[in-house]
Parts: structure tokens; sequence; C-alpha cells
């Protein structure tokens, strides 16, 4: 929210009209991403899509983009494990740099998201075989961040191998 609420006074400071309300108006629930933003741009018609706005204005090295206070996955995934959670890696065959998988592991990750909107059906068998290979869980999704964006693939487009579904359902009744 912090970061968000960054992009939006820097867009003021760049003679953008929009404030923050203009951002929450665009959201449907209580997580804000640059799309929002992006939506915003475009019902004050400065932009004509919001695809146009967050390209031309909040990807990094744009006039409105802020860099985020950074931390180590290692930090990450301990955060994430104090905060009573599971770590994942979030769809892997996405990345353009290398992963460091071995490195991960060691720091505690539970779990690779092997089926994602974005994955190939090549890359989801790998990073499911993978993800076997090293005893951890299998996740997938669709990464929605809202219609015009990088990810506009709707929650739940995204159907996991039925032994996975049938594992994460045996693991809940024994939770409860």
């Amino acid at each position: 929210m912090e970061w968000n609420q960054l992009l939006v006074h820097r867009l003021q400071s760049l003679g953008y009209a929009i404030t923050w309300s203009d951002v929450l108006a665009e959201a449907t629930g209580e997580i804000i991403v640059r799309t929002h933003i992006a939506a915003a741009l475009v019902r004050k018609a400065y932009f004509r899509d919001a695809r146009a706005a967050y390209q031309n204005l909040l990807i990094k090295g744009k006039p409105a983009y802020q860099p985020r206070s950074q931390f180590s996955a290692e930090e990450a995934i301990a955060l994430i494990h104090r905060c009573g959670g599971q770590a994942f890696l979030a769809h892997p065959g996405t990345y353009l740099e290398p992963i460091p998988l071995t490195t991960l592991v060691r720091a505690g990750l539970d779990g690779i998201e092997a089926y994602h909107s974005l994955h190939s059906p090549a890359e989801a068998s790998y990073w499911h075989q993978t993800a076997s290979a090293l005893g951890l869980r299998i996740s997938g999704g669709s990464d929605y961040h809202g219609t015009h964006s990088k990810n506009p693939f709707p929650i739940g487009s995204v159907h996991l191998p039925e032994g996975i579904v049938a594992e994460w359902e045996r693991e809940m009744e024994v939770s409860q």
C-alpha cells in the first residue's frame, strides 16, 4: 500500500491529477496493484487503456516508477513462516534470470507454483517434476491482476491435476 501511494504521489508531482481515492475506486478488494493505478489514469482520460498507462509511466525505468525496498528471498521465506504461512516459488517459468533453487530450498521453501497461466504445458511439467524431486509441495494459480494487465487470466482459470487437488483436500481435512 505504501509503495503504491508513493507511485500516486509521484504521478501527482508529474502533473497527473489522480488521488489515492481514485485508485481505491478501481479495486474490488483490499489488494492494490499498479493495474489499479493505470485504470485510474484511464478513468481520468490520461490514457486510452490501462496497458498504455502502465507501460508509459509505471514500470521500472519510467517516470512514475518508484523503487521498492528490497529484502532477500531467505528473509521473505522466514517472514512467511513467522506469519504461519507456507513459502512458494511463484510462476518460476516467467523469470528471465536463473533461480537459486538450492538456496531457496535450504532457506525453507515449501513449494513451487508449477501450474500458472503463463506456463506452457512443458514448463508446468518441468516445475511439477522439479518440485516432486525436491520434496516440495505443488501449487497453481492465475496471478490475476485485472482485465487489462499482463495477467488477465481470471481466478480459477488454471487447473491443477486431480492428484494434487486431492492431496490439498486431505491436508485441509487433517488440519481441521
